[in-house]
């Protein structure tokens, strides 16, 4: 095998995941699960989502799987009530049937909110999820899955160096 093919093979290995639907607004859900498992009341109060422009470009009009619509409000609810971080970008494949009602009442209650946030990355996503008792906030960049921050209201969880802008970390 050549050696331009065993880079080949690498790069796919490296970059090619199982994912639960398109990886901008799963990316999302992840970011949601990812929060909620740090929080014990997990009475959602709010959550707000901040994404890279092409983050928001890519997601928009892209449908949630087993949700029917789409969207990062949608994505973000999924993966707050249904989703599972420990699982990547399969975090909403367990999404049942009798999740949908709480995830799309949540998605158009108003406490979810989604806005492009003004930095230079290609895959930036940030989600905080508000509850009665604390604030959780993870971002993620340079992956869909590279958590370099996470924060649970004054506690850094994680702290590791923001990736580059244009930058591809390697899927965690």
């Amino acid at each position: 095998m050549s050696l331009q093919s065993k880079h080949f093979i690498q790069a796919l290995k490296n970059g090619v995941v199982p994912a639960t639907g398109c990886t901008e607004p799963i990316a999302v859900a992840f970011g949601a699960a990812t929060c909620m498992a740090q929080l014990t009341n997990r009475e959602i109060q709010a959550i707000e989502v901040h994404v890279s422009p092409n983050v928001m470009k890519n997601a928009l009009a892209v449908m949630v799987p087993g949700t029917g619509e789409p969207g990062l409000l949608v994505a973000a609810a999924a993966g707050a009530i249904a989703g599972d971080a420990t699982v990547g970008l399969s975090v909403i494949e367990g999404l049942r049937a009798t999740d949908l009602p709480t995830i799309l009442d949540l998605a158009h209650s108003g406490k979810v909110t989604a806005k492009t946030a003004l930095v230079p990355d290609d895959l930036y996503v940030e989600v905080t999820i508000k509850d009665l008792e604390n604030t959780v906030t993870v971002a993620i960049a340079g992956s869909h899955t590279n958590i370099f921050s996470l924060k649970k209201d004054d506690q850094i969880l994680i702290d590791h160096p923001r990736p580059a802008a244009h930058a591809s970390s390697e899927s965690k």
